[in-house]
């Protein structure tokens, strides 16, 4: 196992833990606060009890903060294989290229570009003079 698996093990274990104590720490709140407090929210007025409250918001806390990471971890692992399959095929197309040079690398020195005639030294034949009714 590598250690960027090992470390993602690790950051996932602390998460819990600190999740865990989290909870522990609202609930422990939560019922030192049994009394009741009253809500305004425009023209709607309410009374519940302090520990009710807390709890509700944390629960509705936690149901979004969950949503948003399956969202975000899913966006993303799509993200991520379609990185790792283009760097395969960048790979695949190194490697190609790779062993087309090693082809070209190959072959004779006859059939190179660099053992072929220049046109610096023309054939002799088209150095001599056409005879006027165009046949040699």
């Amino acid at each position: 196992m590598g250690l960027m698996q090992r470390l993602k093990d690790l950051w996932d274990r602390m998460r819990l833990v600190l999740v865990a104590v989290l909870t522990a720490l609202v609930l422990l709140f939560a019922l030192q606060n049994l009394h009741a407090v009253r809500i305004d929210v425009v023209f709607w007025q309410v009374e519940y009890s302090a520990s009710l409250l807390v709890l509700g918001s944390f629960l509705v806390g936690l149901l979004v903060g969950g949503v948003t990471t399956f969202y975000y971890r899913g966006r993303f692992s799509k993200e991520k294989k379609a990185l790792e399959k283009a760097v395969a095929a960048a790979t695949i197309a190194e490697e190609k290229a790779a062993e087309a040079e090693q082809k070209v690398k190959a072959l004779p020195a006859e059939t190179t570009p660099e053992s072929a005639p220049s046109e610096a030294e023309p054939d002799r034949r088209s150095r001599e003079p056409r005879p006027p009714g165009g046949r040699r």
